[in-house]
């Protein structure tokens, strides 16, 4: 048996002023439209755009007035940038199997538990 790679995800934002939102989007969008992405190593409009073509299927945004908006790449150029560069990123990471920071190290000093006093006989 044989390991089936995803291609497909479903983005859903919680805790924050997107909060409802979800997005699902292909996981294999081509690699073309990822590395056009970036000059400098920051996100560019147009290859925003490249990428939003591509990457996303399908959303349950609405617009001001509460009707359903197409989850197209010109809707996607009418979001908020944050909300874009949001979508972006966490794509980004799920797409390319970047883990979330881990949580706060701990505070109380210790590193690491005490070796065992206990050894094995030869």
């Amino acid at each position: 048996m044989g390991f089936r790679i995803a291609t497909r995800a479903t983005l859903v934002f919680k805790d924050s002023v997107w909060d409802g939102a979800e997005v699902v989007c292909r996981l294999n969008a081509p690699l073309g439209a990822v590395l056009g992405m970036t000059v400098s190593g920051a996100p560019e409009r147009e290859g925003l755009l490249v990428w939003a073509r591509e990457a996303i299927i399908e959303w349950n945004l609405e617009d001001p007035d509460g009707k359903p908006m197409a989850a197209t790449a010109e809707a996607f150029a009418e979001l908020p940038s944050g909300f874009q560069l949001r979508l972006y990123s966490t794509w980004l990471r799920l797409a390319t199997g970047v883990p979330d920071p881990l949580g706060e190290p701990s505070r109380n000093g210790v590193t690491s538990p005490e070796p065992s006093a206990q050894t094995a006989s030869p």
